[in-house]
């Protein structure tokens, strides 16, 4: 287990691993050229809606959904996750093992080799080395909780609209969507819905104003919303504690939940239907490296890959996510109208034209007119962790998923700083199990995110920071998480004590060292720790529509946290701008002009 390339799994999370988990069902492209009427970049929740929606428009619809990694490999997917020595460890108490045995572990196959455990779990590997952290890359799980809420939204906000008629929406397709899953693919689990309500708990006595005020918004928006009183609220969910001098939560009983792996794969299995008729293309594991422009350079007409050219005769979707602004000054340091190249890309009809670093666009003017060449999105990568346990105790079954008021901070525009509660994370010091235990990353804003999924494991959060594209798990956050939520789930507190018949946390140790081998001890007590990057952009708004200096371009990205809830809704709006349906919802807070750099304010950008 030595060998075992630590690094490079860290550094490749979201590049490899889980062919098998996706690419079973799809028959793989062959090489060479593909013409479509819209080819979407980026195969999250929100590209596939996309897809999903284009294919149902209508049945000649053709629809090309190329992405570099797997589905999901960003927010709503994961781009790395962990499972504890703790829970391997369980798994094999009082087993007869030899070097060569194997035994089933949910789902999956653990075997015992010299003392370690090595496992393959939904086609990826999980390693179990010196009793450290486990290191796991897979396509199975997603990062987020998978809340369909609106209880922690501001009514009135620019988001609002797109985030009522999206969670609409959600609530119509629910039931379709798990009915097709189940013809198409045999699923009979639905999408796991859960209709628990959501629950914001204050943080602090102050916050009793503030709740109020929330209560009163969310009533006037048309939404039920219940303070319930100490009595109430001990009954409604008795494994919470408020903190000393709060006297109420808010309650809003129609805020629900749903698995989005089961989501995610019923909309895969949707659109995979349309793939033997040809209507539906999947590149996965395949990048663009350039967009293809029309021989006279008025717009973009698709785009190319090291495999292939991909021809859209509508429109271009990009939705990659954290990656859009990287994807984005590749792909125009690498595409130009000017070029002499004239690919054969088609097999009738005008030819595109691409082209190589040093053109126009690379230099910063405006390939198509318009905006002086800002056609690059701020998008910033925020990593969060989101805890999972798997067997938990009797007394955190809980009833509804819950909410640290200050939470709803984190939906303001460009917060400058963690809230004023978070707990700072320690890092720093050495440690045995740096390989999985990357120390000294960016400050965590911590807040206390809880519910149980439809499998009765508790999924506990969250963190916010920003430590570029970093997937690698980090004790003291985790620990953090686990203590913060304590404060308000008070069973989880045996989480945080040391192990019987051991003093003191650090005994024998003093400062940092004692404080980072607490950390570390209490995170390897979490069963799976789920890692994602959330899009974040600075006013808090996605950018949706066309781009106006790439004619032929569509952006629909930069929804941080939210781009499970808002994906239908954004595929509404995409769906519109081709033509196909009305506006749901008022388009210019979401319009990306205005709201783009250039290649040349990109490059001085912050990492």
């Amino acid at each position: 287990l030595a060998s075992f390339p630590w690094e490079n799994a860290v550094e490749g999370a979201g590049e490899r691993g889980g062919e098998e988990e996706w690419g079973r069902e799809a028959a793989a492209a062959a090489a060479g050229d593909v013409e479509v009427d819209v080819a979407i970049v980026g195969a999250g929740v929100v590209g596939l809606c996309i897809a999903d929606a284009l294919l149902a428009s209508s049945p000649s619809t053709r629809v090309a959904v190329i992405d570099s990694s797997w589905p999901c490999a960003g927010a709503t997917g994961q781009c790395g996750a962990w499972c504890t020595a703790h829970h391997v460890e369980n798994a094999m108490l009082d087993l007869p093992l030899g070097h060569d045995d194997m035994i089933p572990w949910h789902g999956g196959t653990v075997a015992y080799w010299q003392g370690g455990v090595v496992a393959w779990w939904h086609g990826g590997t999980v390693a179990w080395w010196h009793g450290g952290m486990v290191a796991s890359w897979h396509r199975g799980i997603v990062a987020g909780q998978g809340y369909i809420w609106m209880g922690h939204r501001t009514p009135g906000s620019m988001t609002w609209q797109l985030a009522a008629h999206s969670k609409q929406r959600w609530e119509h397709m629910a039931g379709e969507l798990e009915d097709d899953h189940r013809r198409l693919a045999g699923c009979t689990l639905g999408l796991g819905r859960m209709h628990t309500g959501s629950m914001l708990v204050p943080s602090h006595p102050s916050h009793a104003a503030p709740l109020l005020q929330h209560h009163h918004a969310l009533q006037q928006a048309g939404l039920p919303a219940h303070l319930l009183s100490p009595a109430a609220l001990a009954d409604a969910e008795p494994a919470l504690q408020l903190p000393a001098g709060a006297m109420s939560a808010l309650l809003l009983p129609s805020d629900w939940q749903l698995d989005a792996t089961l989501a995610v794969h019923a909309l895969l299995a949707r659109c995979r239907q349309h793939a033997s008729s040809g209507r539906y293309v999947e590149l996965f594991q395949e990048s663009v490296s350039t967009f293809l422009w029309a021989p006279e350079g008025s717009r973009v007409v698709g785009v190319a890959t090291a495999h292939r050219r991909v021809l859209a005769t509508r429109a271009v979707v990009v939705a990659t996510g954290s990656w859009s602004s990287g994807f984005m000054a590749h792909a125009l340091n690498h595409s130009s109208p000017a070029s002499s190249a004239a690919p054969q890309a088609a097999q009738h009809g005008s030819r595109p034209q691409e082209s190589s670093p040093g053109s126009s666009a690379a230099s910063g003017s405006s390939p198509g007119g318009g905006e002086q060449g800002a056609v690059v999105p701020h998008v910033r990568p925020r990593k969060g962790f989101l805890l999972q346990l798997v067997d938990p105790p009797p007394a955190l079954a809980l009833r509804h998923g819950l909410m640290e008021f200050d939470y709803t901070a984190n939906y303001a525009p460009a917060p400058s700083s963690p809230p004023h509660h978070s707990p700072t994370p320690h890092s720093g010091g050495s440690s045995t199990a740096a390989p999985a235990l990357p120390s000294a990353p960016p400050p965590a804003a911590i807040s206390m995110t809880a519910t149980c999924d439809h499998h009765g494991h508790l999924l506990i959060g969250s963190s916010r920071e920003f430590a570029g594209f970093s997937v690698a798990p980090h004790a003291p956050t985790i620990a953090a998480i686990l203590r913060r939520t304590a404060h308000f789930l008070p069973a989880l507190t045996h989480l945080l004590l040391p192990h019987e018949g051991r003093g003191a946390w650090g005994e024998g140790e003093k400062g940092e060292e004692g404080r980072q081998a607490e950390d570390e001890a209490i995170a390897a007590r979490v069963n799976v720790i789920r890692t994602g990057l959330r899009p974040y952009v600075p006013d808090g708004r996605p950018l949706i529509g066309p781009v106006d200096s790439l004619p032929g371009v569509l952006f629909a990205l930069g929804h941080e946290g939210s781009g499970l809830l808002m994906a239908p809704g954004t595929a509404d709006m995409i769906m519109a701008y081709l033509g196909r349906g009305s506006m749901p919802v008022d388009p210019h807070p979401f319009q990306p002009q205005g709201r783009l750099l250039t290649l040349h304010q990109l490059q001085h950008m912050r990492p």
